[in-house]
């Protein structure tokens, strides 16, 4: 066969686009074991690859004795059998452990597409179900009947609008970089924005999140907030929340409920000395300062402040309220309206507390 000029070149480049052409990727599934000092941990591993869209479904079969079975599916890309694993029917890949002794749990893992995973029939008791989106705009579904811990985006790296829903259970939902949608469903489930370095903005009555860089989150069903590093303002709603600042110079606020908000890790807490403002409103509150010099103002109803190492401000309200200033420190106390017990130091100024022991 002869081939013109332009015949052999539009030859040559076909050739060397099939060659280039990528090889199909495909997901590896596999079963881990682990050993510690506590027993066995069994992990359902699954493992996407980079360019792949995958659409993941996991189910659960009866139990055969002390075997535990889940079948994973993939409609965006074909699967790879792994230790612990059969290739079975229409692509699916099946995978069988004995029961570890704890912290057993389903983990998915995509990549660099938007994926779509899908957990909510896995209802292996004992087990948490971890879902990492990756980079793109994912959609994930934890399990509706087992404790989730879903990600979005795991790293700052990755960025993508997702879609991110837990279940019946307490849930941790991460949505990272990028406009996200995160709802808890049922328990008690929480938001952080810990990888945040910026101030974040969130407020749960009005059901949002913005960050520093413009980015707008929907929380929905969200009853726990954590902060990150930058000067966060986190304001609950009207039942119990668990607000946690971490980092920064934080402005938190409870609202109605029985809340509980923490400065950062609580008042043994030696980080940095970041100067907070707690603030209860209605309810039986717990506020908790930190290392920094904090301001702890209760409300209405009988709460509980206490203080970090740092030289804190303490405004009760009204209530029959129980106030901790004892830390080595000259601190400002007022109790207000009812009958307040506090443990003080000899050093603090104690204003309108009915009962004062000093350590």
């Amino acid at each position: 066969m002869r081939f013109g000029g332009r015949s052999l070149a539009v030859a040559l480049a076909l050739s060397a686009t099939l060659l280039a052409a990528p090889v199909a990727q495909a997901a590896t599934v596999s079963v881990a074991v682990g050993t510690g000092e506590e027993g066995d941990a069994v992990e359902y591993d699954f493992s996407a690859a980079g360019g792949e869209a995958n659409r993941v479904t996991v189910t659960v079969r009866p139990p055969a004795g002390k075997h535990r079975i889940v079948v994973f599916r993939d409609a965006g890309a074909p699967l790879v059998a792994g230790e612990g694993c059969k290739a079975g029917a229409a692509g699916e890949v099946v995978c069988r452990a004995a029961l570890g002794d704890f912290a057993n749990s389903v983990d998915l893992a995509t990549k660099d597409r938007d994926d779509t995973v899908d957990a909510s029939a896995v209802d292996l008791r004992g087990f948490t179900v971890f879902i990492d989106g990756g980079a793109g705009s994912d959609v994930l579904t934890g399990s509706r009947t087992v404790p989730n811990a879903l990600f979005g985006d795991f790293v700052n790296s990755e960025v993508g609008d997702d879609r991110v829903t837990g279940g019946r259970r307490d849930d941790f939902l991460q949505g990272g970089p990028g406009d996200d949608v995160l709802d808890g469903g049922g328990g008690s489930d929480e938001a952080t924005y810990r990888d945040e370095r910026r101030r974040v903005r969130a407020d749960l009555a009005a059901g949002s999140a913005v960050s520093s860089a413009g980015e707008r989150d929907t929380l929905r069903s969200i009853e726990r907030l954590e902060g990150g590093d930058g000067a966060d303002i986190l304001r609950g709603n009207a039942v119990r929340n668990v607000i946690q600042g971490l980092g920064g110079d934080d402005e938190l606020e409870g609202r109605g409920g029985d809340d509980l908000l923490q400065g950062a890790e609580g008042p043994r807490f030696s980080g940095p000395p970041d100067r907070d403002l707690l603030r209860g409103q209605s309810g039986r509150d717990t506020l908790l300062g930190d290392a920094g010099a904090d301001l702890l103002v209760g409300g209405p109803g009988g709460d509980r402040l206490v203080g970090g190492r740092g030289p804190d401000v303490f405004s009760a309200g009204p209530g029959a309220d129980r106030l901790r200033s004892a830390d080595g420190r000259a601190e400002t106390v007022r109790c207000g309206p009812g009958s307040d017990r506090l443990l003080a130091d000899a050093a603090d100024r104690p204003d309108g507390c009915e009962a004062i022991r000093l350590r």
